[in-house]
């Protein structure tokens, strides 16, 4: 049970408590899709009365006999993809239209005979359906799970005849994994997906990322069968040294769900498997899938042409948001870098008019106009001392770029770390890649302009970008920070007990605290720097955000984290005499900890970098602690827990 501390923390049920979750057992914090009832009339329950705790969910339930495989296994070269495959009919959908979010470039007044690269002209969209489970697709999904033979940690096997494992449990699922994760990381292309024609593992991954959205109970089942994928994926047919699209968005979907959506021991078993999925990346062609053969003489059928369209789509998107979290992982967790920008000779996402098609029809309206090259795009936001004009770009191409210039930062500190010194002076990378930063910075604000103008008389969807706006400027300012502060020093100064899964030993904790000490004395503008971007990062939260939401993107926890802790030492390590990580504990109201916090934050945006040296280790930074704590508590992620822990000895 000890795996699932970081899942159960804000919630703490004695076996016979009720579970007052709500009537919908699959409630979350804010469905986009609407609530979901994932329970039968034979598995629903009454919860005024007592009932047994979550954590003991699985157990409580009488399981059946493991279903028989069917002859040829669901994994076989059966389910192997096809170029082309895909029912000559549109796939099953659900009845009834929703708004699409996934993007924001559909939502206002968009002529696609105008000019196709302003990103800022807009039609409505809207969803004709999620793709549709039906019960073929589920026994395929069951069989898998029957060879693997998942338990719970109570030593129960999961079973096809699981409540949370019925037909419309997983149909809730796959709407969410559309609704919530595809909208933020579009990796698979919903109106060429059909359940029933692709391999159950891809399917399996599909839903199990989309229970993390759901039900704690769900979320828990999702871990348990997530333990057991990747023997199933290695003994597929479809596994080999040069595997198809599918294969390899199971394992990359995999991975997403280990490193981020699971515990400490998912997130290092997903982090020991990520060099081989960097390495079957490279053998495939989807680091340089070529544009859209639009006018191809091979695919006679406009139904070709798009599915054909599609598919080099996914390859190209598998590939560059590999890089994406490859990125993220090695800046802000301090990893190694395993994919650098230079590899990705493709050209950046396409327009999110022609991606959410739901017709070939409605897809060759939106003209052939090829995408702008990811590194041409790259090198002209590194060199922001000309007078180049970036290319015009959609939401998911400019967080790409982002992510390509702190590539660059890692790779150029890794020079540094490696050089020791023999290649001599280097030179001041860290200032060029600064300015890059706000050249990319003022290109994105400006677009974010002209995107509220455009959603001015839309307030669902001008609050979703909102959203997504403040969680991308998260990284921004994340990656300012990094350049001016070693984060792991940060986090061991603050008390953590393990980084980079081996534990801190004492001597470790000491070096830490003399180099952040020194950081704070004797490089005082490059602290201001840093701790500037850390209260930005913050005010951005503070007033854009409602409870810190940003729709459960997976590094804005980890933002907040690092924001906090670079306020924290800024103003701790100048009054740090003993060595001593916590402050004396106060015990306030929570009005009084939000007064602290936004006291705090005011100042240190209000001060700027200039003034901020003068305000070194003379304000209150309990109350930020606190707040953030208490938010990161309620995060499933058992990394981010840790972080919550850290924190709350701090507090």
């Amino acid at each position: 049970m000890s795996n699932y501390n970081w899942l159960f923390a804000n919630r703490t049920l004695a076996p016979g408590s009720a579970d007052t979750t709500g009537s919908s057992q699959f409630s979350s914090d804010r469905n986009v899709g609407g609530d979901y009832d994932v329970r039968s009339s034979t598995t629903s329950r009454d919860t005024s009365q007592t009932d047994h705790a979550i954590a003991d969910l699985d157990a409580s339930r009488p399981y059946g006999e493991p279903r028989v495989p069917s002859q040829m296994s669901p994994t076989s070269g059966q389910y192997i993809e096809e170029r082309h495959a895909g029912p000559s009919t549109p796939v099953q959908s659900l009845s009834g239209p929703r708004m699409d979010r996934m993007s924001f470039e559909n939502l206002a007044t968009f002529s696609p005979r105008n000019d196709r690269h302003t990103m800022h002209s807009f039609s409505t969209s809207i969803i004709q359906g999620i793709p549709g489970v039906n019960e073929r697709a589920r026994t395929h999904v069951l069989d898998v799970i029957a060879q693997s033979r998942p338990t719970t940690p109570e030593g129960a096997l999961v079973t096809g005849d699981h409540p949370l494992l019925s037909l419309e449990a997983m149909q809730a699922y796959c709407e969410c994994f559309f609704e919530r994760f595809n909208k933020h990381y579009p990796l698979i292309h919903r109106a060429t997906f059909n359940p029933c024609g692709v391999d159950p593992l891809l399917l399996l991954s599909i839903l199990l990322l989309g229970a993390t959205y759901g039900s704690k109970e769900a979320h828990r089942l999702a871990v348990c069968i997530h333990d057991v994928m990747r023997t199933q994926i290695l003994q597929s047919p479809a596994f080999t040294a040069t595997p198809q699209l599918s294969m390899l968005q199971v394992i990359l979907l995999t991975e997403c769900f280990g490193k981020s959506r699971a515990g400490q021991k998912q997130h290092d078993m997903s982090h020991l498997f990520h060099g081989m999925l960097i390495n079957l990346i490279r053998r495939s062609d989807c680091q340089s899938a070529g544009a859209f053969p639009h006018t191809s003489e091979r695919l006679v059928s406009l139904e070709d042409r798009w599915r054909e369209a599609m598919h080099m789509e996914q390859r190209k998107r598998l590939a560059l948001l590999c890089f994406l979290w490859d990125v993220q992982h090695a800046l802000l967790f301090s990893q190694s870098l395993c994919m650098s920008a230079f590899e990705l000779r493709t050209s950046l996402p396409c327009d999110p008019s022609s991606w959410e098609a739901e017709t070939a029809a409605e897809w060759s309206t939106y003209g052939a106009i090829p995408e702008p090259s990811f590194l041409t795009t790259l090198k002209t936001f590194m060199n922001s001392d000309t007078s180049a004009i970036p290319p015009e770009m959609n939401a998911l191409s400019r967080q790409l770029v982002l992510h390509g210039l702190m590539s660059i930062a890692w790779d150029l500190k890794r020079r540094d770390q490696t050089s020791l010194g023999s290649s001599g002076p280097t030179s001041d990378w860290q200032t060029r890649l600064g300015a890059s930063y706000d050249m990319w910075r003022v290109d994105f604000d400006a677009y974010c302009m002209d995107m509220n103008k455009q959603l001015r008389n839309s307030p669902a969807a001008k609050e979703d970008f909102t959203r997504f706006s403040t969680s991308t400027r998260a990284i921004y300012h994340a990656a300012q920070l990094i350049l001016h502060v070693e984060v792991l020093d940060l986090q061991i100064y603050a008390g953590a007990k393990h980084i980079l899964g081996r534990p801190v030993a004492p001597h470790d904790y000491q070096r830490s605290r003399k180099l952040i000490k020194r950081w704070v004395s004797d490089d005082g503008p490059k602290a201001a720097v840093a701790a500037s971007h850390a209260a930005h990062l913050l005010r951005d939260g503070l007033t854009h955000l409602e409870e810190w939401d940003t729709d459960q993107t997976f590094h804005y926890p980890w933002c907040l984290y690092l924001a906090t802790l670079t306020c924290w030492a800024f103003h701790r390590a100048p009054n740090d005499e003993d060595g001593g990580t916590a402050c004396n504990e106060i015990s306030a109201p929570e009005k009084r900890h939000d007064r602290s916090m936004n006291a705090l934050v005011s100042s240190m945006t209000s001060a700027g970098p200039e003034g901020l040296g003068r305000l070194t280790g003379k304000l209150d930074t309990r109350g930020l602690v606190h707040v953030i704590a208490a938010h990161l508590g309620g995060v499933r992620w058992a990394v981010v827990h840790e972080g919550m822990k850290v924190l709350k000895a701090l507090s």
